[in-house]
């Protein structure tokens, strides 16, 4: 990847665009507020936390607004395809949040050289998108149990409630999720608490125990072990690389 531009706007009124193609891919991902674009001539509106993707040669357009937008745009080159949709539901995770930072901050300090790391740091990004994109094919139970413990991330959850909730037995439902996911239950359970902690903890607005009990900590302490083990952080020390942010 070659970095065309790369600009954090912060809490601003987006800059209205007229229809033109572009000779550049862009990728913007709203981080607060709502940006509208207009992609081959599709109304796309992007919320806190979306995305979109517009290649090269498309057509883009932006209508002016009064609302404000914290948003970053990356426009780069390419010489290899990147399988994208347009618009990207969910993209800013608590590690795509961190990688803006990071970019930030390189180019802050390191002007003269910033485009060739955030080019780097913008393929780190694209990565993270993609993998979470990624749909593999699973059943209907294995859905039901994503869905089921993303709606009770704050409760006690055992696989006995997954038991009775699915009508199969915890044992059964245990070895098709690890078949089709490749974790345990409990496992993947445990991933899901730590990055909506490290979404919580990015955002800066509650306290270290509150955010152990929103993901369905009841222990702050085994929250706190917990995450470390996940991220090699403790919630404390992730929360402060967002302190510059």
């Amino acid at each position: 990847m070659e970095l065309v531009y790369y600009r954090h706007n912060k809490n601003i009124r987006p800059k209205p665009l007229e229809r033109k193609s572009i000779f550049f891919n862009e990728l913007t991902i709203v981080l607060d507020g709502i940006v509208i674009y207009s992609v081959n001539d599709e109304k796309i509106v992007l919320n806190a936390g979306d995305a979109v993707y517009i290649e090269s040669g498309g057509t883009r357009a932006r209508p002016n607004t009064d609302e404000t937008a914290d948003y970053v745009s990356f426009n780069f080159q390419t010489d290899t395809p990147i399988e994208l949709p347009q618009k990207i539901s969910n993209a800013l995770t608590g590690e795509v949040k961190l990688l803006i930072a990071c970019a930030d901050e390189i180019q802050r300090k390191y002007y003269s050289d910033s485009d060739r790391q955030i080019a780097g740091i913008l393929q780190c990004i694209v990565g993270n998108i993609k993998s979470n994109l990624c749909d593999t094919k699973e059943s209907w139970l294995v859905r039901y149990i994503k869905q089921y413990l993303n709606r009770n991330l704050s409760q006690k959850i055992t696989l006995e409630n997954i038991g009775r909730e699915t009508f199969f037995s915890p044992v059964y439902c245990d070895i098709v999720f690890k078949r089709e996911t490749g974790f345990s239950i409990i496992a993947f359970l445990l991933d899901l608490r730590v990055n909506e902690a490290k979404k919580l903890l990015s955002d800066g607005t509650l306290s270290l125990q509150k955010i152990a009990e929103t993901v369905g900590f009841d222990d702050y302490n085994y929250f706190s072990r917990t995450f470390k083990k996940h991220t090699g952080y403790t919630p404390n020390e992730y929360r402060k690389l967002f302190l510059f942010f």
